[in-house]
């Protein structure tokens, strides 16, 4: 569940640093989260009326994926607005870095309400049947699988300079005058990208 949080807020993908106050709604959304989920599970032990305890984890889980949800649909904005200031003329190596992180948004948004879907589903079950046995097996595996997935995608790995690249320093230029300057930029680009790979022959 952190590491979703982290991911949602972009950490390490669109920025290397959170806020002050991004780390603490961190800490007391997992705090809030964990300890409420422990309070459940005593109470589960001694109230045999399952259907208090599904309401309370819908509560619990809702808010917690809701939170993940905005703050991941905040930064696919940010990166689909950066997206958009790319021009139609720049080259592969500028605009596949952007277009990718934007996809890795995109997944991690189709992973999420996934999860919860699977969440609510696996809820009602229980409460529907009154035991859970082999749902929770079900549920587990599919959560399992999402969390793969969006780990395949935010993997680390050797990414572009240009993966971090804010397009708004780029200000609007004189037609063919910005052309130059990107294919000087690029050059540049690929002479650090064959020297990373001649140092590690």
């Amino acid at each position: 569940m952190v590491s979703l949080l982290l991911l949602g807020l972009g950490w390490t993908i669109t920025r290397q640093e959170l806020e002050g106050h991004e780390w603490r709604g961190v800490v007391c959304m997992m705090t809030s989260f964990y300890i409420g989920n422990s309070i459940i599970l005593v109470l589960q032990t001694t109230d045999r009326n399952y259907s208090n305890i599904i309401t309370a984890n819908a509560i619990l889980y809702s808010i917690a994926y809701l939170y993940i949800a905005f703050s991941a649909l905040v930064q696919l904005r940010r990166v689909s607005s950066h997206v958009k200031m790319l021009r139609s003329s720049m080259a592969p190596e500028f605009t596949a870095p952007l277009k990718f992180k934007r996809e890795m948004f995109i997944v991690f948004m189709m992973m999420t309400f996934l999860s919860i879907i699977a969440e609510a589903t696996t809820q009602i079950i229980v409460a529907s049947f009154e035991g859970f046995g082999p749902f929770i097996a079900i549920y587990e595996i599919g959560n399992f699988i999402a969390i793969s997935i969006i780990g395949y995608y935010f993997r680390p790995r050797p990414y572009s300079p240009f993966f971090l690249m804010e397009p708004r320093i780029f200000p609007n230029r004189v037609a063919g005058v910005g052309d130059r300057d990107d294919d000087r930029l690029l050059t540049v680009v690929k002479a650090i990208k064959s020297d990373m790979v001649s140092s590690e022959v």
